[in-house]
């Protein structure tokens, strides 16, 4: 019976090691992968998509300019992969920025989800400080 020395030990210590380590790190990296292309998929999904927008509150504002604003806001993707009008992720302070940057009149902007389909848009108009 033929003795190993401690090099040898030690070598085939470390060898083992390194092939824990880059298993690990294989599971680690499917684990993250998997779950970044889970969370792609159901922010995808068309139910969480917003399809309806209604405009309320507006007395001189066009109704229709503003709906207008709000679909050419919410085209395109994020990161070319998520859409823009996803329920969970639409951008309130950018739409609500664009809205009182394209009509003065408009004071300030309230978002309410009737549904993850539906999203209500109040606006509250300013009132003339003299006739």
């Amino acid at each position: 019976m033929k003795l190993k020395t401690n090099q040898q030990i030690l070598t085939k210590a470390k060898s083992a090691r390194r092939e824990r380590f880059i298993r690990r790190l294989h599971w680690t990296l499917g684990i993250l992968i998997a779950l970044a292309l889970i969370t792609v998929y159901v922010l995808r999904l068309p139910s969480l998509q917003l399809q309806e927008i209604t405009v309320t509150g507006t007395v001189i504002v066009p109704k229709a300019e503003v709906e207008k604003i709000m679909q050419q806001t919410l085209e395109g993707t994020i990161f070319a992969i998520i859409p823009k009008k996803n329920f969970l992720l639409y951008y309130r302070d950018g739409l609500s920025d664009t809205l009182q940057a394209k009509f003065i009149r408009i004071a300030s902007v309230v978002f309410t989800e009737k549904s993850p389909r539906a999203l209500i848009v109040t606006n509250h108009e300013r009132t003339p400080a003299a006739v």
